[in-house]
């Protein structure tokens, strides 16, 4: 009997929050802070403190001290990540103060992999004193750095912390070589944007994003094997052109996942049969590789697939062409010829990594002109073009043309498209009526609209899917 009697009072303090701390003091801003006293020289923050919401109170700043005096006796603040290993966002649990910017002791750091390598730091848990943090701060670190609110390592190679409050987007600098787990946990971040080079993306950088809507895996990634992040509010994913493998627990566990594209040309490699949820999901892939991953393992469970860039549209002498964008690349190349065996160049137009016409390469007054922008009134740095696209005038009618399109990094090759097309006669200008019978794009008029029909699909004059 006296067994459960003590594990009822035991229940009942938990219930109550009855105090839990040895003592409390304010620190240099008046904010006070609550402690439990580790030994004779050291002392933790408590954690467990639970307080009303209508006893919060909002601040600017919050300053951890080092160190902290309490009846006549100076205490070491231990902030040791083993005691906090599991409980970590509860840092700010320890006071009544909301900040929007928590500013770190000058030797706050955690346990190392290797020197200058600062271990995953922060699991800000979204409780309500966590709600307003924009900003992590801390003045001459020893072993951490802040820019703009973001907290780095010391020598500013690897992403520790981003601040749960902002919103908007963010581009991870140049200098990042790795994004720590849990560096974006529980984030209001819109848009992430990763640099296109090689980064260490640990296990779970972003978990539990609350408003990420979409997000792009770089190119240089070819493997995949494991969940990066959780995201509920996930409408579309990215995978980029060089992804060789994918796991099975890549795709986030969700079931609000609208859009997956895949820029891979040869569909990668997979080790199950199938992904979830594939019935309420589209897959979009590049054009000419629309039936092979229909026949793919894993990739074939998709109920839709289809392609990401719209058809080659001719008409009596122009034709509207469109590729899929490489992020890897700095630049392409488009070569027309007059004969199958390419023996007859046409004309050369070189694009720069962003589509645009740098250059013109033909012995005739043909001109090349740039399509319209496909993403008008959206920030063009936050919102990746899914295709490039540009339109040739004053080509000869009932003429078939072949080409090459080639995807540069330097003076390297990375990716190369060969294909044809043929204008329209003087006679069909493909205007007039759409007909059935034919596989191939066509242009048509409809109660007064020019229409594209390709397959079962109809596109605008913008390259936009209109409908089946």
């Amino acid at each position: 009997m006296k067994h459960y009697l003590t594990i009822l009072l035991i229940l009942g303090i938990g219930i109550t929050g009855a105090k839990a701390w040895d003592f409390a003091e304010p620190n240099q801003d008046g904010d006070t802070i609550y402690y439990i006293i580790d030994d004779e020289t050291t002392v933790s923050l408590d954690r467990w403190v639970n307080f009303p919401d209508n006893m919060i109170y909002e601040v600017d700043t919050f300053r951890l001290p080092e160190t902290v005096t309490h009846e006549g006796v100076t205490y070491q603040i231990n902030y040791d990540y083993s005691k906090l290993i599991l409980n970590f966002g509860f840092l700010l649990d320890a006071t009544k103060a909301s900040p929007r910017t928590l500013l770190l002791p000058q030797d706050y750091c955690l346990p190392t992999f290797g020197a200058g390598d600062v271990r995953a730091l922060l699991q800000i848990l979204g409780r309500t004193k966590c709600d307003r943090l924009e900003n992590w701060a801390i003045e001459n670190g020893k072993y951490l750095t802040s820019i703009n609110g973001v907290l780095y390592s010391r020598n500013k190679d690897t992403l520790i912390a981003y601040p749960p409050k902002r919103t908007g987007s963010f581009r991870v600098p140049q200098r990042v070589v790795c994004i720590t787990t849990n560096a974006f946990l529980a984030t209001n971040i819109d848009t992430l944007i990763l640099p296109d080079k090689d980064l260490e993306l640990r296990i779970k950088f972003i978990n539990e994003a609350r408003r990420m809507r979409t997000f792009r895996y770089p190119d240089y990634i070819t493997h995949l094997n494991d969940t990066y992040f959780t995201a509920d509010s996930l409408r579309e994913i990215i995978f980029g052109a060089d992804l060789k493998y994918i796991g099975s627990r890549v795709l986030p566990n969700t079931t609000v996942l609208e859009k997956v594209i895949c820029r891979a040309i040869t569909p990668p490699t997979t080790g199950f049969t199938n992904f979830d949820c594939t019935e309420e999901m589209a897959l979009y892939v590049p054009r000419v590789s629309v039936g092979e991953y229909k026949r793919a393992k894993g990739w074939s469970s998709f109920q839709h697939i289809l392609p990401i860039e719209p058809p080659i549209v001719t008409g009596l002498s122009s034709a509207e062409i469109s590729w899929v964008q490489n992020f890897s690349a700095t630049g392409y190349i488009w070569t027309l010829y007059l004969d199958e065996a390419k023996t007859q160049r046409f004309m050369s137009l070189t694009f720069d990594a962003i589509g645009h016409l740098t250059n013109i390469d033909f012995g005739s007054n043909l001109a090349p002109k740039r399509a319209p922008a496909l993403y008008k009134g959206e920030d063009e740095e936050n919102r990746y073009a899914e295709y490039y696209s540009f339109t040739i005038t004053g080509l000869s009618p009932d003429t078939k043309y072949y080409y090459t399109r080639q995807s540069l990094n330097g003076d390297e090759v990375i990716d190369e498209e060969n294909g044809s097309f043929k204008t329209q006669n003087d006679e069909v200008t493909g205007l007039k009526s759409y007909e059935s019978g034919t596989s191939a794009p066509q242009k048509y008029i409809e109660n007064g609209q020019v229409l594209i029909r390709s397959g079962k699909l109809t596109y605008d004059v913008q390259g936009k899917n209109i409908g089946k």
